[in-house]
């Protein structure tokens, strides 16, 4: 990538983004990047409501800023993973925590962080209940007078 030019290199970063960024929304694990500076790039949808927050609160803020006792700074700064540590939240919820240093021709480029909650409960329930806003509003009402019997007993012969 040497020889392209700085727009060609924003466009192809900007679809690169775009593509993970499908990709992470469609794996019910709360997952984020940050790069190099530790500014979030992509943040999974299961994880916006595990904090009950919109994308737009935190795209492009730092981590520290979302959650204060995050490791990811140090995971940059040692270039050292963190595999199955044990972290609450600020919201009070516990979880294993995995965070990976990336690695670009051998230049730290950023890192990434998967939760790993006590009980995997609670995002199946916030799965579920997505799933059911999402289907209750494609429903269209039926009358319930719809609902009535064809036959009735003066129907029956013998």
């Amino acid at each position: 990538m040497e020889n392209i030019n700085l727009e060609t290199k924003k466009e192809f970063y900007d679809f690169y983004v775009e593509i993970t960024h499908l990709i992470l929304n469609q794996i019910p694990v709360p997952m984020s990047f940050v790069d190099e500076n530790g500014t979030i790039i992509i943040i999974n949808q299961i994880f916006l409501d595990f904090l009950k927050m919109k994308e737009e609160d935190i795209k492009g803020k730092h981590i520290l800023e979302i959650e204060p006792n995050s490791r990811l700074p140090i995971v940059l700064k040692t270039g050292k993973a963190e595999i199955g540590k044990k972290f609450t939240f600020k919201n009070g919820i516990k979880a294993i925590v995995h965070r990976f240093p990336i690695f670009f021709q051998e230049k730290l480029i950023g890192a990434m962080g998967i939760i790993l909650v006590d009980n995997f409960e609670y995002f199946y329930h916030l799965e579920l209940e997505k799933v059911f806003h999402q289907q209750f509003k494609k429903t269209e009402y039926v009358k319930i007078s719809s609902f009535q019997a064809n036959y009735n007993f003066d129907d029956i012969i013998t």
